[in-house]
């Protein structure tokens, strides 16, 4: 009897265990699996965000791990969840995520990568388990490139953006070689362009998003004349 009793609780915890595997594959999501940005050199560090969703009704505990680190010998990477942003030596750890509510983006979940001064491409990822068990809840893949932008000689103090911030629009004077205008968001996406017809022209920008941007110039033949970062204000 007692032999029976004990095969039947071994069954029952693999099929618990088997079910959380599947119940917790599907009730934390990822915003975004896969998160590509780009960069300089010289930055900081360059952010790869998504969001961690908790589609269940209460609180779960989870662990981040970074796996699969693949950088430059001088990048080096750390990363952000809801509650701070941890040390570059810090490889896991343990977090709290409360139930997402409807039509919000969920716990932040970002992978810094740092390049300090050097060019090139680098990924990791980020497994996502349920707290002190191997069961994969989630996984991130984060990429990220860091290139120098090469620009001509142009007289940059002669160059003049404003207003920055800017909130409806924005204008560009003082260089007739500028021939288009694109704006980058921090992840790299074109979020705007324009075309440059004369100057001292007002560019409407008030459907982008509050946030920074790159802006980047060029000439009519498409070379970079100057990139500068400007504000969307509200």
């Amino acid at each position: 009897m007692k032999k029976n009793i004990t095969r039947l609780t071994i069954l029952l915890l693999c099929a618990f265990v088997g079910n959380s595997a599947t119940l917790f594959g599907q009730d934390i999501t990822l915003q975004r699996t896969t998160v590509s940005v780009a960069g300089l050199p010289n930055d900081t560090n360059i952010p790869a965000i998504t969001h961690i969703q908790n589609n269940t009704a209460g609180d779960i505990d989870l662990t981040w791990v970074r796996e699969n680190v693949q950088i430059p010998s001088a990048w080096r990477t750390a990363v952000c969840d809801i509650d701070l942003c941890s040390n570059e030596s810090v490889s896991s750890k343990i977090f709290t995520l409360m139930p997402t509510p409807a039509n919000t983006d969920g716990g932040l979940l970002e992978l810094q990568f740092r390049p300090n001064g050097q060019s090139g491409s680098g990924s990791c990822e980020l497994g996502v388990y349920l707290a002190g068990t191997t069961v994969e809840a989630a996984r991130g893949f984060f990429n990220a490139t860091a290139t120098v932008i090469a620009t001509t000689n142009i007289q940059k103090n002669r160059v003049q953006i404003y207003p920055n911030p800017a909130v409806e629009y924005l204008t560009i004077s003082g260089n007739d070689e500028v021939a288009t205008l694109k704006l980058y968001t921090a992840l790299g996406v074109l979020a705007k362009q324009f075309s440059v017809l004369n100057q001292n022209t007002q560019y409407n920008i008030s459907d982008l998003q509050a946030g920074a941007y790159l802006l980047t110039l060029l000439d009519a033949n498409g070379n970079i004349l100057q990139v500068s970062s400007i504000t969307k204000g509200l």
